[in-house]
């Protein structure tokens, strides 16, 4: 099988009409239009979707091309798979073919037998293949929809496949059309959208995914800096919807883990790139954070005891606040700041790093003793609410890192570590939601619920004394696990 790569963009059809007409200055090479219909298939069970393989028929003009897909990955936006393509006649499934490919391990002749079409993809593709700065890349700009028996969803995207030269490139020549017309990068494949149209999938917030741990620690920091840009990815455009809450939070928490890697990436790989991703990175999780402020406060505002009429007053005042900030919120920066992230993993500055980076155990080893430290330090101080803020921060970095280096160590008693240090932070996080619900509940101007108000601040007094005592117990829980480093 040959390995495709392709990175997918999702586009208002308005804008991909401006692309089409604005693509016309680059070096293009061939330009073809044409229409593409694609009919999917896979067993009752869907038995090719588990083992993460699309099969397909399409038809471009008068034949019809077999694919088979599988494997690879998805990262930023970018596709890479394994493909295999023949040409069949009349339009039918060339199952010796398909047995040629596959063998009865991997998709048994039981299985090849019950294939049946699911859905269907029927679009108009216009392509460029465009000279960019040593590489070939042909650019689809793609119009249709996906069509089952009872549901369609529209095609409106941009698909960018590597012909020839380096996959970074697609990187750089999506963040040049970036300034034609607003995208969103596509982590979904039409073949995906469609498989979700027939299992009727609704969709969730993401959380965290460990990756396949590496034995070298350039590599462990590019693998989990992948997981964080996916994660973060993930819960983007559910984030942009606005359906639920949590999609914002897990944005956050990627956020997180992603800035405690670039502090670590920053004693093998200081650069200036390094620099502004990291400035960039605080920046948005700071607007995100202001936005998270007013969530959190909705939900508290609903768990109260207040009246119904003073429930309504403040969460319709709260999320005045919170429309306010989310209409600031430029996420076209935040595409831009991915298409940054892709470009500077792939450039030769880490294949440097693997030449003077320190040996892993003694690094993690050291790394962990004094995050350790920093965080003790914090826990001796946290007599008032600017140290607990502070020691919040300490357990953050504390746990990102041991979880980063996780693997090196006994799982028994890296486990039951975390385990601890995880209620402190949640904990921290609780006392850090009620101080910034005081701090909010001091900007809101009600004249004539001033009773509301002050029934609501001494709700969260009580509720502050209630989670503090809470944090004693988990500080001291904490202070009885022994370190997993030594």
């Amino acid at each position: 099988m040959a390995t495709e790569s392709e990175l997918k963009m999702c586009v208002k059809p308005e804008q991909l009409a401006r692309l089409n007409r604005r693509l016309k200055a680059y070096h293009i090479t061939k330009s073809v239009r044409r229409r593409l219909h694609n009919v999917y298939f896979d067993t009752p069970e869907f038995d090719l979707h588990q083992r993460k393989m699309a099969l397909r028929l399409r038809r471009v003009g008068g034949k019809w091309l077999q694919t088979l897909k599988g494997g690879g990955s998805v990262v930023a936006g970018l596709h890479q798979r394994d493909e295999h393509e023949v040409e069949v006649p009349n339009g039918r499934l060339d199952l010796l073919n398909l047995a040629e490919v596959l063998s009865d391990q991997e998709f048994p002749s039981s299985m090849r037998e019950n294939l049946m079409p699911l859905f269907t993809t029927d679009f108009y593709r216009t392509s460029y293949t465009i000279e960019w700065q040593g590489s070939r890349i042909e650019v689809c700009l793609d119009r249709g929809e996906v069509r089952t028996d009872l549901q369609t969803e529209p095609i409106s995207e941009v698909e960018m496949e590597l012909v020839s030269g380096e996959s970074v490139k697609l990187f750089e020549l999506a963040l040049s059309l970036l300034d034609i017309a607003p995208f969103e990068l596509e982590m979904v494949s039409k073949a995906e959208k469609g498989f979700r149209l027939v299992t009727n999938f609704i969709s969730k917030p993401v959380k965290a995914e460990m990756p396949v741990e590496a034995d070298a620690l350039a590599g462990r920091l590019q693998a989990s800096i992948w997981s964080c840009l996916m994660h973060l990815q993930s819960n983007l455009h559910g984030a942009i919807q606005g359906t639920d809450p949590e999609y914002l939070h897990q944005m956050r928490v990627a956020l997180r883990r992603l800035r405690v890697l670039l502090r670590i990436c920053e004693k093998i790989h200081a650069d200036t790139d390094l620099n502004a991703l990291r400035d960039n990175s605080a920046t948005l999780a700071t607007k995100l954070g202001q936005l998270r402020e007013w969530d959190v406060f909705f939900e508290q505002i609903q768990a109260s005891c207040l009246q119904q009429s003073g429930k309504r007053a403040m969460s319709a005042y709260a999320a005045r606040q919170r429309s306010e900030i989310f209409a600031e919120l430029p996420f076209i920066d935040i595409q831009r700041l991915l298409l940054h992230f892709a470009i500077w993993m792939g450039e030769d500055c880490w294949q440097d790093a693997v030449k003077r980076e320190p040996k892993l155990l003694k690094f993690a080893r050291g790394h962990l003793k004094r995050l350790h430290k920093r965080y003790m330090r914090a826990r001796l101080l946290h007599n008032d609410m600017d140290q607990l803020h502070a020691l919040r921060i300490q357990a953050k970095k504390l746990r990102y890192t041991a979880e980063l280096f996780s693997g090196l160590y006994e799982e028994r008693k890296v486990k039951g570590y975390l385990e601890a240090l995880s209620l402190v932070q949640e904990s921290l996080g609780e006392i850090h939601d009620i101080i910034v619900a005081k701090r909010l509940l001091g900007e809101i101007i009600f004249p004539r619920q001033k009773k509301i108000l002050a029934a609501f601040e001494i709700e969260m007094d009580g509720l502050l004394s209630k989670k503090l005592r809470r944090l004693d117990r988990k500080l001291a829980a904490f202070d009885r696990r022994p370190v997993f480093w030594k």
